[in-house]
């Protein structure tokens, strides 16, 4: 049987925010004994969706939820961030002028991210395997 890790958690509709879910990936996966060179990646991606999460116009009593879930058994890492926002996230590609919005595509284009875009309906999120 597979070993899963999983933590679930919310976080405030707040630009702080995104420094603390970086702090929590980091120092989670580290505890999970994941290699530096994936803790990189997944901090800028999980960083990228909760900047993400926050500009989706949403309640601001309306918290960011965030899911880090594991797979020791093959090594699948997921990093599901959801929103109270409509509509589906859009990948886009930023000018040379634009401040953000570079690191899902360095995820993409990174191999070792192994970054996956799953949307689920709004009425069916949930944590955990599909």
């Amino acid at each position: 049987m597979a070993v899963l890790n999983q933590i679930a958690f919310r976080l405030s509709r707040h630009r702080r925010s995104v420094s603390r879910a970086r702090a929590l990936v980091t120092s989670l996966l580290g505890a999970w004994g994941i290699n530096q060179d994936v803790i990189d990646p997944a901090e800028l991606v999980l960083s990228e969706l909760v900047t993400n999460a926050l500009q989706a116009r949403a309640p601001g009593d309306r918290q960011v939820g965030i899911c880090i879930t594991h797979s020791e058994e093959d090594g699948l890492l997921r990093l599901e961030v959801s929103d109270a926002g409509e509509g589906q996230p859009e990948v886009r590609s930023p000018s040379e002028d634009d401040v953000g919005g570079r690191g899902l595509l360095r995820g993409r284009a990174d191999p070792t991210a192994g970054v996956s875009r799953h949307a689920r309906p709004a009425s069916g999120r949930r944590c955990g395997p599909s």
